[in-house]
C-alpha cells in the first residue's frame, strides 16, 4: 500500500487511512486532542506545535504505514487529562458572567450615574475585581497550562485527578472569598463595622485559593520533572508567572484582612491606596503578562505564523522585566507608606520603565503587525491584543506627565483607564483568541471553516476604546460617564457570543463526531477491525473462522483491533481479503445501513488511492480513465482527493464507480 504521508497531509487523512499511526502521534503529545480522528491540521502544523522535526515525523509514519508493528500501540480513549481544560474554561466563563464582567457592568452603570470612580463601596469594587483576576484568567490560566504544557514536552500530566481537585477548591475559594468580601464590611453611625462571621467565610475562601495555587504549581512541578530535561526559555517565565502568582495570592489575603479591618473610612481609603495598586502590578503583569509572553514564545511562531523572535531576546529581559515588577510593588507601597513622595516617586517611575520597556521590546519582537505566514481567524485579536498592550504601557510611562499636566495627585480616570487597556484589551483579547484556536483544535473543528467571529471581535474592541477612551475624558468632560456603561454592555455582549462558540464546539460537535463514527462504517479494506465489530457484533465468528481467534479476548478487540483496518488484518494473517469481506458482506446484507451492493465487495472506500482502487476493482479503470482520475499524481493521491482536484462531485464520482463493480 502507498503511504505517502507529506507535510500537507492532514492527521484525519493519515489516521483514516492507516489508524495505528495514531500511537507515534500520542508519543509526540495527540492524546485525545481533537476526537478519534485528530484535529484538522497538517502534519507540517503539528510537528512545529509538538516541538517535533517535521522530517523526522514524516519518516516515522511512512515506516510504519508500511509495517504496522513499527508503531506503538494505541487506543483513543479520552483519559481526564486529555479534556481537564473544559472545566477550567467553562469555570472561567461562569464567573465571567456573574460575579465577573456582568457585575462590572452593573457596577460601571452605578458609577456613571453618580458621576465619580469613588461612589462605590472598595469592598464590592474588589470582590468583582478578584472574581475576574482569579476566576477569568486564573482558571483559563490553570486550564490551558494543565492541557498544553505536557503535550509541548510530549509527556503526560501528573496525577490529573489533583489537578481537577484544584479546579473545585479555586472556584470554592473564589465564592467564598467574592461573598465573604461583599458582606464582611458595613457602615455603622459614620464609620464601618465588620461582620466577623463573614470575614471567616472570606478567609476560608482565601484558605482554598491558596491550596488550589499549592495543588497547581506541585502538578505543574511535578509534570516537569518526571520529563528530566533542563527547563527551556519559556518554561522559565512559565514557572516565574507561577510564582507571581503564589505571591498574588498571599498579598490578596493581606489585602483583604488591612482593607476588612479599617476601623475608620479615611484608613481605610489610605489602606487601599497603599497596598492594592501593588497587587494589581502583581497580578497583571507578573500572573498574567509574564505568563502571555513565555506562552506566545512556544505557542504565537508556530501556530499563527509570527516572526519568531529568539530565545536570546527574552533571556536578555528575563530579569529586568520581573525585577521591575517586584520593584514597583515595594517601592509603591514604600512611598505610600512613608508618604515621602519627594524621595520616591524617583525611584518607582524608573521601576515602572523597567515593565513598559522590556514589555514593549517583547511585544514587537513578534512583528504582531507585519505579515504573517498563516490566516487563522485568531490572529486579528492577538494583534489587537498587542496594539492595547503597547496603549497601555504608552500610558504607564506618561501617567507622572498626565498627572502633572491636570494638576492632580492621582488620576482615578487616567489610571483606571489604563488598567482597563490592558486587562481587556490585552490579556482578556488574548483569551479570545487563543480560546478559539485551542478548543476548535481540541474538538477536531477546522476553524477555516468555522465562523471568523467577526462580531465578538467588533464588539469587544469597540467597548474596550469607549471604556478607555470616555474614562479619560471624564477628567475633562462629566458626560463621558455616560458610555460607561455602554462599553461594558458591549462588552459582555462579546464574551457571551464567544462563550456560545467555545461551548457549542466542546459538546455540539464532539456529540455528533461521535454518533458519526459507528454510523459510517462499512465493510470496506480501511474499515477498522474493531469498529466493524462493535457496529456488528455477530461478525466475531467471521473473524475467529478466518483465523483472527485473538479477537475472542474483549481486551484485544477494545485495544489493537481499533488500530488495524481490514486490510492490514488480511495481509498479517495471509487471508485472502477478497473472500474475507464477502463473508463479512453476507451476514451483514441485512443492515440497512450496511454498504451499497453491486458487487460482492461493493464498497470502494473513497480514501484508497486510485491505483489501489484499480488494482483491486478491475471494473473501475474505465471509470478512473474517463473522468481523467488515474492522471491524477499517477494514481498515488485519493479517490476523495483526487475528486476534489478535479472539481468533481464525490458522491456521483463514487456511484459510477459502483456501478461499475455491479455490471462486473
Amino acid at each position: 500500500m502507498n503511504s505517502d504521508i507529506q507535510l500537507e497531509t492532514t492527521i484525519p487523512e493519515a489516521l483514516t487511512r492507516f489508524p495505528h499511526l495514531r500511537g507515534i502521534l500520542d508519543q509526540y503529545g495527540l492524546k485525545g486532542c481533537g476526537g478519534e480522528l485528530g484535529p484538522a491540521e497538517s502534519m507540517d502544523f503539528f510537528a512545529k506545535t509538538h516541538g517535533v522535526d517535521p522530517q523526522k515525523l514524516l519518516s516515522e509514519l511512512n515506516a510504519a504505514a508500511l509495517d504496522p508493528k513499527l508503531a506503538p500501540p494505541a487506543e483513543y480513549a479520552p483519559s481526564l487529562a486529555d479534556v481537564i481544560y473544559r472545566r477550567f474554561f467553562l469555570g472561567g466563563i461562569g464567573v465571567t458572567f456573574t460575579a465577573g464582567a456582568v457585575w462590572g457592568v452593573l457596577l460601571l452603570w452605578q458609577i456613571a450615574f453618580a458621576g465619580s470612580f469613588t461612589a462605590l463601596p472598595i469592598n464590592e469594587i474588589n470582590a468583582h475585581g478578584h472574581s475576574q483576576i482569579y476566576g477569568w484568567v486564573g482558571l483559563f490560566i490553570m486550564g490551558y497550562a494543565y492541557q498544553a504544557f505536557p503535550r509541548f514536552k510530549h509527556a503526560a500530566l501528573w496525577n490529573p485527578r489533583l489537578a481537577a481537585a484544584s479546579f473545585i477548591l479555586m472556584l470554592a475559594g473564589i465564592t467564598l472569598r467574592v461573598v465573604g468580601e461583599y458582606f464582611a464590611v458595613g457602615k455603622a453611625d459614620g464609620g464601618i463595622q465588620l461582620s466577623l462571621g463573614w470575614f471567616i467565610v472570606g478567609l476560608a475562601g482565601m484558605a482554598l485559593e491558596l491550596l488550589a495555587f499549592g495543588a497547581f504549581a506541585l502538578v505543574l512541578t511535578r509534570t516537569y520533572m518526571a520529563i528530566g530535561k533542563p527547563l527551556e526559555t519559556y518554561d522559565k517565565w512559565v514557572f516565574a508567572a507561577v510564582g507571581w502568582m503564589g505571591v498574588s495570592v498571599m498579598a490578596d489575603t493581606f489585602l483583604y484582612v488591612m482593607t476588612s479591618t479599617a476601623g475608620t473610612s479615611q484608613e481605610l481609603v489610605w489602606r487601599v491606596a497603599t497596598w492594592q495598586s501593588p497587587l494589581r502590578d502583581i497580578q497583571i503583569y507578573g500572573l498574567a503578562m509574564v505568563m502571555i509572553f513565555g506562552v506566545s514564545l512556544r505557542f504565537m511562531p508556530p501556530v499563527f505564523g509570527f516572526r519568531d523572535p529568539g530565545e536570546k531576546t527574552y533571556r536578555r529581559l528575563f530579569w529586568p522585566l520581573n525585577i521591575g515588577i517586584g520593584a514597583t510593588a515595594v517601592l509603591f507601597a514604600i512611598m505610600l507608606g512613608t508618604r515621602d513622595f519627594a524621595v520616591w516617586a524617583g525611584p518607582y517611575y524608573v521601576a515602572s520603565l523597567a515593565i513598559v520597556i522590556p514589555g514593549l521590546i517583547i511585544s514587537q519582537s513578534f512583528r504582531p503587525f507585519g505579515k504573517v505566514s498563516g490566516n487563522d481567524r485568531s490572529i486579528k485579536f492577538i494583534r489587537a491584543g498587542h496594539a492595547w498592550l503597547t496603549v497601555s504601557l504608552l500610558m504607564l510611562a506618561l501617567e507622572p506627565w498626565y498627572n502633572r499636566f491636570t494638576g492632580q495627585t492621582f488620576s482615578h480616570a487616567f489610571h483606571g483607564a489604563m488598567r482597563h487597556a490592558i486587562t481587556v484589551g490585552f490579556i482578556s483579547m488574548t483569551i479570545l483568541g487563543v480560546g478559539a484556536k485551542v478548543v476548535a483544535n481540541l474538538n477536531g473543528a477546522d476553524t477555516a471553516k468555522l465562523t471568523r467571529l467577526w462580531g465578538v471581535f467588533i464588539l469587544i474592541n469597540l467597548g474596550c476604546f469607549l471604556r478607555v477612551s470616555n474614562q479619560v475624558l471624564t477628567d475633562f468632560a462629566a458626560p463621558s460617564f455616560n458610555t460607561l456603561g455602554i462599553s461594558g454592555v458591549l462588552e459582555v455582549t462579546a464574551l457571551g457570543l464567544w462563550s456560545l462558540h467555545l461551548f457549542l464546539l466542546m459538546y455540539r460537535r464532539q456529540q455528533a463526531a461521535s454518533a458519526m463514527t459507528l454510523s459510517s462504517v462499512t465493510i470496506a479494506p480501511q474499515a477498522r477491525v474493531g469498529l466493524v465489530i462493535e457496529r456488528w457484533p455477530h461478525t466475531l465468528d467471521i473473524f475467529v473462522k478466518h483465523g483472527f481467534g485473538l479477537l475472542k479476548n474483549p481486551v484485544m478487540r477494545k485495544t489493537l483491533a481499533r488500530n488495524v483496518t481490514l486490510q492490514q488484518a488480511c495481509e498479517f494473517q495471509k487471508v485472502d481479503l477478497l473472500r474475507f469481506m464477502d463473508d463479512l458482506l453476507a451476514v451483514t446484507r441485512d443492515d440497512k445501513s450496511a454498504a451499497p451492493t453491486g458487487h460482492s465487495c461493493a464498497t470502494i472506500d473513497p480514501q484508497l488511492t486510485v491505483a489501489e482502487a484499480a488494482r483491486m476493482y478491475p471494473a473501475t479503470v474505465p471509470v478512473f480513465s474517463e473522468l481523467q482520475l488515474d492522471a491524477c499524481c499517477g494514481g498515488a493521491d485519493t479517490i476523495a482527493n483526487a475528486v476534489a482536484h478535479h472539481g468533481l462531485k464525490l458522491d456521483e464520482v463514487m456511484g459510477r464507480l459502483h456501478a461499475a463493480l455491479g455490471k462486473a
